[in-house]
C-alpha cells in the first residue's frame, strides 16, 4: 500500500500594481507568522500543555488507485490518500496580529507528526531468504481459492504421518528389547492378550508355550532319606554321602538351567509381543493411509469430474 504526500502550492499571477502591492503584503504577512510559529519549535517533542495529555488524531483513509491485484498470493497494491486531523497548540496565532491570515500550508517534516503503523502490511519489501519445499511446489500448481493448497494439505498429513511411524516405531522397539533384567515379567492380561488372542486374529503363528521342566529334587530326597533311616555300613556311608554331594551338585545345575530358561522365554515373550504390535501398527497405518488420502483427493477428483461435465 501506498501513501501520497501532497503539498498545495498557491500560485497568484497579477498583472496590476495594486495586487501586487496585496500580494506583497500577505507574503510578509505569512513569512512573519512563520518566523513567529516555527521560533524554537521542535518537531520532536509532542504538542501538549500537560505530559498526561492525550492527543487526538483523527485518520482517513480514501483509495486512490488500484494497481495491482495478485490472486494467488492474495495480495492488492493500492495508491491511497492518508488524512490526519489533530491539534498542535504551539501552532496558535491571532489572526488581527497578521493581516487576516487564518490557514497556512507547511511541509510535513517540519511539524510532529504522529507515528501511524499499518499492521499487517503486505508491501513486498520483506523477502524470504529461505524457500521450502513446500513454496517450490505451490509455486508451480495452479491459482486456487483455497488457504491451503491440496498438495499442501497432503505435504501436511505425510509430515505428521511419518512422525507419527517414528514415534510408534520407537516404542516397539523398546518393547522388543525388554528382558526379565530390564522389566518385570508380562502381566497375565498381556500374556493372554498378546501371546493367545491377537495372534489368531492377524493370522500369526502362535506362540510356544515354555517348556516344563521336571523337577530332579523330588525324585533325589524320598530316596536318599531312605537310606538315611537305614542301618548303613561304613562303605554305604561314604557313598551316601557322596550321592547327597552328587545330588546338591544337580540341584544348584537344574536351578541354574531353569533360571537361563526362564530369561530367555521372557526374552522370547517380549519379543513376540513386539512383533504382534508391529503386526497391528501396519495394518492401522496401511488402513489410515488409503483413508486419509482418499479424504484428500475426493473433493478434488469430484471438482475435476463437474468440470469435465
Amino acid at each position: 500500500m501506498r501513501f501520497l504526500d501532497v503539498i498545495k502550492l498557491p500560485l497568484l499571477f497579477c498583472a496590476h500594481g495594486s495586487a501586487f502591492t496585496v500580494f506583497s503584503s500577505f507574503a510578509e504577512n505569512e513569512d512573519a507568522l512563520l518566523r513567529h510559529l516555527f521560533r524554537g519549535y521542535q518537531k520532536w517533542i509532542r504538542p501538549v500543555k500537560h505530559a498526561n495529555d492525550t492527543i487526538k488524531v483523527y485518520f482517513g483513509l480514501k483509495i486512490s488507485q488500484l494497481v495491482d491485484v495478485d490472486e494467488k498470493n492474495q495480495l492488492m497494491t493500492t495508491n491511497v490518500w492518508l488524512k490526519q486531523e489533530w491539534i498542535d497548540h504551539k501552532l496558535c496565532w491571532n489572526p488581527e496580529d497578521y493581516g487576516g491570515i487564518t490557514a497556512i500550508r507547511v511541509p510535513s517534516e517540519s511539524l510532529w507528526l504522529p507515528d501511524i503503523v499499518l499492521f499487517e502490511n503486505a508491501d513486498g519489501r520483506f523477502e524470504v531468504s529461505l524457500t521450502v519445499f513446500l513454496l517450490v511446489i505451490e509455486e508451480i500448481i495452479p491459482s486456487s481459492s483455497k488457504v491451503i493448497p491440496l498438495i499442501g494439505e497432503y505435504l501436511l498429513f505425510i509430515m505428521i504421518f511419518v512422525t507419527l511411524s517414528i514415534i510408534v516405531t520407537i516404542f516397539v522397539i523398546n518393547v522388543h528389547h525388554r528382558s526379565s533384567a530390564t522389566y518385570h515379567p508380562m502381566a497375565p492380561w498381556v500374556r493372554r492378550l498378546f501371546l493367545q488372542k491377537l495372534p489368531r486374529l492377524l493370522f500369526m503363528k502362535g506362540h510356544v508355550d515354555r517348556c516344563a521342566f521336571a523337577d530332579p529334587e523330588g525324585t533325589l530326597k524320598p530316596k536318599l532319606r531312605k537310606y538315611k533311616h537305614k542301618q548303613l555300613k561304613d562303605g554305604e556311608k561314604v557313598v551316601v554321602a557322596f550321592l547327597e554331594k552328587t545330588a546338591d551338585s544337580i540341584r544348584y545345575i537344574s536351578r541354574h538351567v531353569k533360571k537361563e530358561h526362564f530369561i530367555r522365554q521372557v526374552v522370547q515373550d517380549w519379543k513376540f509381543v513386539a512383533q504382534v504390535l508391529d503386526r497391528i501398527f501396519l495394518w492401522l497405518f496401511l488402513v489410515v493411509s488409503v483413508i486419509g488420502s482418499v479424504l484428500i483427493f475426493t473433493p478434488a477428483l469430484e471438482m475435476w469430474f463437474h468440470s469435465g461435465l
